[in-house]
């Protein structure tokens, strides 16, 4: 009768240890989001990665301008001054400087407006990975706290593992290993593999069991079921 206990033990350890890996596997996948949250942020970060890109290439876009505009500043004033300081007296000659200063003012404004232009884009794009920069903090720390979460919940499951894993070793020792062998021969193929005689019935599968099966149950000696296989007890 030792024998079956120890094995009804062993059996209960068994099916709770397989019940705490299932939790194990559960406690990611009962929090879908982290896997959407980690895309979103990988996915952001590579983004950060591309406006840095574009605020390097407007600054450098800006830089070559303002260098334009401050050459045709320059020119703009070199006319003005050729112009109007009475140096230049032909009249042919004051009208192609007076053309040429009228081209570097419409150059000045279309640059400026150029300049403009990429100024916006530029507060734009530091506005929006601003604003990214700030979501990643969210998403970070909201998945550090799913982590952590479930870091400590597996913590306390593996600690009922290995608290069972001891017991259950523990119970090993009391068996014979013949025993042992014939009880993980069934384990592996059977869910409920030790299972109670109901009346002159296996509760497994249900078969009515032969009287001289019944009579070794009566003697405490460990039979199995004919139909199903599992180690019967009363």
């Amino acid at each position: 009768m030792d024998n079956l206990f120890e094995l009804i033990k062993l059996r209960d350890y068994d099916i709770e240890l397989k019940r705490l890996k299932k939790e194990i596997e559960k406690i990611d996948s009962e929090n879908p989001n982290l896997n959407e949250y980690t895309i979103e942020n990988d996915s952001l970060k590579s983004e950060i990665d591309n406006l840095n890109l574009k605020l390097e290439q407007l600054n450098k876009e800006i830089n070559r301008l303002n260098l334009i505009l401050k050459n045709s500043y320059y020119n703009k004033e070199d006319i003005e001054t050729k112009l109007y300081n009475g140096s230049v007296t032909d009249l042919k000659q004051l009208e192609y400087l007076d053309e040429e200063l009228e081209k570097h003012k419409k150059e000045i404004e279309d640059i400026e407006n150029l300049v403009i232009l990429n100024m916006e884009e530029l507060d734009l794009t530091v506005n929006k990975l601003d604003a990214i920069k700030i979501r990643i903090e969210e998403l970070d720390k909201t998945i550090g706290n799913i982590i952590n979460e479930n870091s400590i919940k597996k913590f306390e499951i593996n600690e009922e593992i290995e608290n069972i894993i001891d017991n259950r070793k523990e119970v090993i020792k009391l068996l014979d290993n013949d025993l042992i062998d014939l009880y993980e021969e069934i384990r592996v193929s059977k869910i409920d593999f030790i299972v109670k005689v109901e009346g002159d019935r296996c509760s497994g599968c249900n078969v009515i069991l032969p009287l001289s099966f019944l009579d070794n149950l009566n003697r405490n000696i460990i039979v199995r079921c004919e139909n199903c296989n599992r180690m019967l007890y009363k």
